[in-house]
């Protein structure tokens, strides 16, 4: 979204942003237990090849909501695994609708061929936990009354504790993926490092180019914030 304010009362970034943020190695990071929805009987009808439909799994009745990720895979063929990661956009009883990440509905290559695609399996996640976390500590950092709070004048431009917000998430993602994968252990530990390290370094100068505009006390509190970060 280019207008993250309607956003605010949840989340300055959302789970979309965030995916797009690292687009490579996402899905070997999504959190398993915050799945909302999974099925391995999921149909891509012909003709209708954006339209994913499921007889065992009500989405709508199990909290699945536009702006969640959805994997998608197969054992083989168009959808290999470990899949391919598509956003909900909308929700209707056990069909959901869904399109590529950073694309209006309908455009890109559809995720199955005009014939169709049958037991495709699916996993669908919340990022929302992390995000709402996320949005409140850089909000409490920078100094805000809340995630929805007025920004000082070098944040006007909303992008700014999006990316915040972002990098802190995948830092603390990439650390647990870490911990649980020993195979990718070096490579997901050097990411977390990579995420903390820009995320540390633009709060800093954030911070630093927000103080004197904010009240004495007001600004303190944001330092003093900065002395201990923490994951």
């Amino acid at each position: 979204m280019s207008d993250l304010m309607s956003q605010v009362i949840k989340s300055f970034a959302s789970e979309e942003q965030l995916a797009l943020r690292a687009p490579a190695d996402f899905l070997a990071i999504l959190p398993l237990e915050q799945a909302v929805a999974s099925g391995i009987d999921g149909r891509l009808s012909p003709g209708d090849s954006w339209t994913l439909r499921s007889t065992s799994v009500d989405f709508q009745m199990q909290g699945v909501e536009s702006g969640q990720l959805v994997r998608l895979s197969l054992a083989t063929g168009p959808l290999p695994s470990p899949g391919q990661l598509y956003v909900v956009e909308s929700v209707s009883g056990n069909a959901i609708s869904i399109r590529r990440m950073g694309q209006p509905g309908g455009v890109g290559q559809p995720p199955a061929p005009l014939s169709g695609l049958e037991e495709v399996e699916f996993l669908i996640v919340t990022f929302m936990p992390q995000l709402v976390q996320s949005s409140e500590d850089v909000a409490s950092r920078l100094g805000l009354a809340s995630v929805g709070g007025a920004l000082c004048d070098p944040i006007r431009d909303t992008h700014t504790v999006r990316d915040l917000t972002i990098l802190k998430v995948l830092y603390q993602l990439y650390e647990a993926a870490s911990l649980r994968s020993e195979s990718e252990i070096d490579g997901y530990s050097r990411l977390s490092m990579h995420f903390q390290a820009e995320y540390n370094d633009r709060l800093s100068r954030l911070v630093s180019s927000c103080g004197s505009g904010q009240p004495a006390a007001e600004a303190g509190r944001v330092i003093r914030y900065l002395t201990r970060l923490s994951r």
